[in-house]
C-alpha cells in the first residue's frame, strides 16, 4: 500500500524542470519497485490522468474531480488482486471555504486472493494556514463518521495527505 502527494500542475515546476513529463517515469520507477497492489495519490491534476492511466494499466484508476483541474484524490487498485463492489466520493471539506474544495474517494474491494471484503479510502485535507486546525479537525471528523457509515464492519484502509504535523491537535 502506498500513499503518495504527486503535486498538481504548477506553473513554477516549468521554470525548474520539475514538470509532470519528467516527474511522471520517476513515480513509474518507483511503484515499479515497491510493487504495491493498492495506491492512493494526492493532487492530480486533470493532465496527469490520461498519463496514469497508461503508465498504471494493471491498475483500475477511481477517479472523481475535486474541480476543473485537478483530482484531488484517486485510488489506484490492482485488477490481478481486487474486484471493485462499489466505488464513490464524498466532500471532506466545503466546496466555498476555498478555490480548491477537497473531497474523499472511496472503493469497497474483494481480495481475490483472501476472499474477503474490505474498505479503502484517500483524502485530501487542505494545507492553507488561513483555512486553520478547526477545518481539519472537522475532515477528521466527517472521515471517521463516512467510513463508519460505508464499511460497515469491514476492514478499512485510510490513505491521504493530511497535511498535519505529529503534535498536531488533529491527530
Amino acid at each position: 500500500i502506498v500513499s503518495y502527494n504527486i503535486r498538481g500542475d504548477f506553473p513554477i515546476d516549468h521554470i525548474n524542470e520539475n514538470e509532470w513529463d519528467k516527474r511522471k517515469y520517476q513515480i513509474q520507477i518507483l511503484l515499479n519497485y515497491y510493487k504495491p497492489d493498492i495506491v492512493g495519490l494526492q493532487e492530480v491534476s486533470t493532465n496527469y490522468l490520461p498519463d496514469i492511466i497508461q503508465l498504471f494499466s494493471e491498475f483500475y484508476c477511481i477517479a472523481f474531480k475535486a474541480c476543473d483541474s485537478f483530482y484531488d484524490a484517486v485510488l489506484l487498485v490492482n485488477k490481478n488482486r481486487f474486484e471493485i463492489k462499489d466505488q464513490n466520493y464524498f466532500w471532506i471539506s466545503p466546496q466555498l471555504v476555498n478555490k480548491n474544495p477537497h473531497l474523499t474517494v472511496y472503493a469497497v474491494l474483494k481480495d481475490l486472493k483472501a476472499a474477503k471484503n474490505c474498505a479503502v479510502f484517500c483524502t485530501h485535507f487542505d494545507s492553507g494556514a488561513d483555512i486553520g486546525i478547526n477545518l481539519r479537525i472537522k475532515n477528521s471528523k466527517t472521515l471517521i463518521f463516512k467510513q463508519k457509515e460505508i464499511a460497515c464492519n469491514l476492514p478499512v484502509i485510510i490513505l491521504g495527505d493530511f497535511n498535519f504535523i505529529t503534535n498536531n491537535k488533529t491527530l
